[in-house]
């Protein structure tokens, strides 16, 4: 059977195509340059344009990138590695992108000392290739030579990104060597890369794994930007260690701070399934519901509830009050005192 054409590198179909689940094809090098080629076809034509090489070699690299990602995406490592030989033999010079997609190849594949040949080969490594061989080593439990990575391109002068800062922190954990996570935090605040969300929560769970919980939790707090991953850190941590009461202390935190509801809901949600239900979680959630706009939840939690202490009643009554709903703050302050909660003092709105 003929097999079928290697796509031309004037006219081809992309490479990454998710709509065929096949390896992506080599890219086919030209035969021979473009100006000699327009010359045999026509003798008396002008001579082609001295950008048309550039062009050309351009479109090369951006097919052989391509090819190579999508060798990475699939873990296709045979298909990369041939890639990578009819590279060699094109003769064809890589530019930064093209380099950085095929070091990425053999860091996805776990091809560690190939990564490294590419990476030692390269004339510029920038942040993206530091970053992917620090990810690497990470990811092959090599913890010691991904920090090892990291300060090395400090004294080369390359500035960590975002990604960069996550992934040593994340190998500050698997190795336990925890004590780069300070260093780790002061560069983050220097390059306000706690402005990223996935470096923030990074850091906060890196101060957790070390065990350094009350860090954690000045250093969410601290934070401009506060994720889920983040508050969920802290809750499992806490919760693990069964102290319930900081975890309503830090989820009193997290209603202040007007971070998205959808952190309490989470919350509510745990308590659910763990079984933790006691007056002071249904009142913390009431309030939470009642602080963030929702009277009608914080008013399904409250009926739910079989008791009902003060601080329940008065943040019930509050929330009606705020929310224009006179008649059931009324109505809730008379069932209080039938319910026999006399007042110790004085309920304010």
């Amino acid at each position: 059977m003929a097999s079928l054409p290697l796509p031309t590198l004037l006219h081809h179909d992309p490479l990454l195509s998710r709509a065929h689940h096949r390896p992506p094809p080599l890219p086919q090098p030209l035969a021979s340059p473009l100006p000699s080629r327009l010359a045999a076809a026509h003798p008396s034509a002008p001579s082609p344009s001295p950008y048309a090489d550039e062009r050309l070699r351009a479109e090369e690299l951006r097919s052989y990138a391509a090819a190579l990602q999508g060798c990475a995406e699939r873990r296709a490592l045979r298909r990369g590695k041939a890639l990578h030989a009819r590279l060699l033999r094109s003769g064809l010079r890589p530019d930064a992108f093209l380099h950085d997609s095929l070091l990425n190849m053999y860091c996805k594949c776990g091809r560690l000392a190939a990564a490294r040949s590419v990476f030692d080969g390269m004339p510029h490594r920038d942040v993206v290739a530091w970053t992917a061989m620090i990810s690497a080593h990470t990811a092959a439990g090599d913890a010691s030579s991904a920090l090892e990575l990291f300060a090395e391109m400090g004294e080369q002068g390359v500035v960590p990104n975002g990604f960069t800062l996550a992934a040593v922190l994340k190998a500050s954990v698997v190795g336990s060597d925890l004590g780069f996570t300070p260093q780790v935090h002061a560069q983050a605040v220097k390059l306000q890369g706690l402005l990223d969300p996935y470096v923030a929560s990074s850091l906060v769970e890196a101060y957790v794994s070390s065990g350094e919980v009350d860090v954690a939790e000045r250093t969410l707090l601290d934070s401009p930007v506060r994720s889920d991953v983040s508050w969920n850190a802290l809750f499992n941590e806490y919760a693990r260690d069964g102290d319930y009461t900081k975890i309503m202390q830090v989820f009193d935190k997290l209603v202040e701070s007007g971070d998205e509801i959808s952190n309490g809901l989470q919350l509510h949600s745990y308590t659910i399934k763990s079984g933790w239900n006691s007056a002071v979680v249904s009142s913390a959630l009431v309030d939470m519901y009642v602080k963030c706009g929702n009277i009608r939840d914080a008013e399904m939690l409250f009926d739910e509830s079989d008791t009902h202490d003060l601080v329940e009643w008065n943040t019930i009554i509050c929330g009606y009050a705020h929310h224009g709903r006179g008649y059931k703050a009324l109505k809730a302050f008379q069932e209080m005192i039938d319910e026999g909660k006399y007042l110790i003092y004085i309920t304010l709105c």
